[in-house]
């Protein structure tokens, strides 16, 4: 992920970027120790409700809840693995800080400058849109995911949002990747790290369960036929 530095009452933060709906649903999970003034930034399309837990993250965070015109409205802390839910309408995840005092609430994040227009960014989403997507690969998605939901080591498969998450982000590869249709490598490239954090293993103990998850996606895709 790119990475900006953020201004606050002149704190300087390095903040990973998380755009799109799988780089923030993965957040900093699965990390266990961040270096000081690093953190991560959630950008998101509108200005909406947005909720947030510490599931599968072993680290404490700081949560600064960003409004509209750039001042802080809120921070809270979150303990590793509470499952709680925050909401916000925007959100910067930063480290917690001994020195946390030189970031209060109401103060602004400063040098954070939009990387496109509303318009550039409506463009990017219907080409995006755009992409042909053979019913020979829709399939080949749509047999992934089925064998997701009766695999007998998951107790949730994936849901349907979870396969138009796929498809869009196959088209996407395949225009970052100059082409104008998708390909099934396309769809074996990013299967696992879509899907993983969409999928539930069976068992009591979730310990290395996204591993777990990881793994039967990776059967899955060797057991299912590659349309030619």
């Amino acid at each position: 992920m790119p990475t900006v530095q953020l201004t606050i009452n002149r704190h300087k933060i390095a903040a990973e970027v998380a755009t799109t709906p799988e780089q923030r649903a993965t957040g900093l999970m699965h990390r266990f120790s961040i270096l000081p003034d690093h953190g991560m930034l959630f950008v998101f399309e509108r200005a909406e409700p947005q909720a947030f837990w510490m599931k599968n993250t072993f680290i404490p965070l700081s949560i600064a809840f960003i409004a509209a015109d750039g001042r802080i409205a809120n921070i809270d802390d979150m303990a590793p693995q509470d499952e709680r839910l925050h909401n916000s309408p925007n959100l910067l995840t930063i480290k917690r800080l001994s020195d946390k005092k030189k970031i209060h609430v109401g103060r602004h994040l400063t040098k954070l400058q939009p990387v496109l227009s509303l318009d550039q960014l409506s463009q990017l989403q219907q080409a995006v849109r755009d992409v042909r997507v053979d019913d020979a690969i829709n399939e080949y998605l749509l047999r992934i995911v089925q064998a997701t939901r009766s695999h007998p080591e998951l107790s949730l498969g994936i849901s349907t949002r979870g396969a138009l998450t796929l498809y869009r982000a196959a088209q996407s590869y395949a225009l970052i990747d100059q082409r104008n249709y998708v390909i099934p490598d396309d769809i074996k490239r990013l299967a696992v790290p879509v899907l993983a954090h969409r999928a539930v293993g069976k068992g009591l103990i979730r310990d290395g369960e996204r591993d777990r998850v990881k793994l039967v996606i990776r059967q899955i895709l060797e057991k299912t036929a590659v349309p030619k």
